[in-house]
């Protein structure tokens, strides 16, 4: 019998991989209710490099996306839970992930201002994670590893810097309402849908796009487009 390789390299696969990371799925006692958020989640082989390597940029991804102003009950919950006490533990490692945190107004497309809070995010270390699991997706339902390149986009991640932040923000969400418009009567994929669901436009060789779901309200898509930049 072949032995499996790992979904992200040609190593020897010595172990399973969450795909998503089991961390983003609240633990039991992390629920309001009797219920369970880690039904059938989805593993995939892997080799304990790309399995054990990227432990910490998962839990970089649980916070941020704890801290994203949309989601469901189960992700305040999840907040004022697992990672307040996270927090507690480790004040010094969120007091990085919180870089030149400040008090802002948003404003809504329909002229509401809200008071929130904002903070850089390290996006490349965001995306890097988020095209991990795009792999593993990728991997999940082809048994193939993907060999191009990737594209993440979401709307949660707000420019408040820059002098065209309102344009590059307008066409952040406009861009992303024209793709999740795109996957309506795709079918949706997860056992655990209040937590994660995603859905997938195949179009190999040219590309694969994953639209994935975060806690009821956060969508985020992954482009895996061919090494020449299109998607089809």
């Amino acid at each position: 019998m072949r032995e499996k390789t790992c979904y992200m390299c040609d190593a020897l696969a010595t172990t399973k991989e969450h795909i998503p990371p089991k961390a983003i799925f609240p633990k039991q006692k992390d629920v309001l209710g009797d219920i369970n958020l880690r039904k059938k989640l989805i593993t995939v082989p892997s080799c304990e490099i790309h399995n054990n390597c990227k432990s910490k940029d998962d839990e970089y991804l649980v916070f941020c996306l704890s801290t994203c102003f949309h989601g469901n009950g189960i992700k305040e919950h999840l907040f004022n839970t697992k990672i307040m006490r996270a927090i507690d533990r480790r004040p010094n490692t969120y007091a990085d992930f919180l870089a030149n945190y400040q008090n802002v107004m948003l404003k809504h497309p329909c002229g509401k201002i809200e008071h929130t809070a904002t903070y850089n995010v390290d996006t490349k270390r965001f995306e890097s994670v988020l095209s991990h699991i795009a792999l593993g997706l990728y991997f999940h339902h082809t048994s193939e590893k993907w060999k191009g390149n990737s594209i993440v986009m979401t709307n949660e991640l707000r420019d408040f810097t820059s002098i065209k932040s309102d344009e590059i923000n307008r066409w952040t969400d406009e861009t992303t309402e024209r793709v999740t418009r795109f996957f309506v009567g795709i079918q949706s994929y997860g056992e655990n849908p209040e937590v994660f669901e995603y859905k997938v436009f195949d179009d190999r060789p040219k590309g694969y796009v994953i639209l994935m779901t975060f806690y009821g309200a956060i969508p985020i898509v992954v482009a895996l487009v061919s090494r020449d930049g299109e998607t089809g």
